[in-house]
């Protein structure tokens, strides 16, 4: 028996050509799932990255009041029920950065500069 597997080792004999293409296919399908959350990971942090600068711009357009940013707004109250159900004067503004994203801020009327 310790001759038959001596025998085995010292015999030095290639890879089939079954556990080539096995060893090939394992692979693409290793780099398959890498690729896409590869792509999977980019796309959310342009995602990200749109918000953040979106939400930038907003902000900026509400401190210097950039009427070219400003989508509509109208006059409403909003009712404050942690203040015991009064209400505050005020207007919605809907601000939108030309793209998809856009936002509705509430600006009181003590706060309105004009």
């Amino acid at each position: 028996m310790l001759i038959k597997l001596r025998k085995k080792l010292l015999e030095k004999s290639g890879m089939t050509l079954v556990e080539t293409v096995v060893g090939f296919s394992l692979l693409a399908i290793a780099s398959t799932m890498l690729f896409t959350g590869l792509m999977t990971s980019v796309s959310l942090i342009k995602e990200a990255n749109d918000y953040k600068v979106s939400s930038a711009r907003v902000s900026t357009a509400l401190d210097v009041e950039d009427e070219a940013l400003i989508v509509s707004s109208n006059n409403e109250t909003m009712s404050l029920p942690s203040v015991g159900g009064s209400t505050v004067p005020g207007e919605y503004y809907k601000y939108s950065d030309g793209g998809k994203i856009s936002y509705k801020v509430f600006v009181p009327s003590s706060l309105d500069p004009n």
